[in-house]
């Protein structure tokens, strides 16, 4: 996924009366197969934010540790929940590892 995608996908921006909310869809694993997913929220803006303004303060959740990294292997970014640990991502540590998911 490119960026573009990434932002589509995980990150949310929500208006409010007196906020611009930001949120990110992390993902936990309940079982090796089963995905769960939770919009948290990433931080806020004043509600006189603009939409460029907006768009800028998601897309800087791309470079948060918290919610995405970049695999060292295949230089992917990927959300942390599909991360096999801090440095490769699930694909990879499959592909090039053998780690069984």
């Amino acid at each position: 996924m490119n960026d573009r995608e990434l932002l589509d996908e995980f990150v949310r921006i929500e208006w409010t009366d007196d906020r611009v909310r930001i949120f990110v869809r992390e993902i936990h694993w309940d079982g090796p197969h089963t995905p769960v997913s939770t919009w948290v929220d990433a931080g806020d803006l004043p509600a006189t934010a603009t939409e460029t303004e907006a768009s800028a303060a998601a897309a800087r959740v791309l470079e948060d540790a918290r919610y995405f990294r970049v695999c060292r292997e295949c230089e992917q970014r990927k959300p942390v929940g599909w991360m096999h640990n801090g440095r490769i991502c699930q694909g990879c540590a499959e592909v090039n590892h053998g780690v069984v998911h």
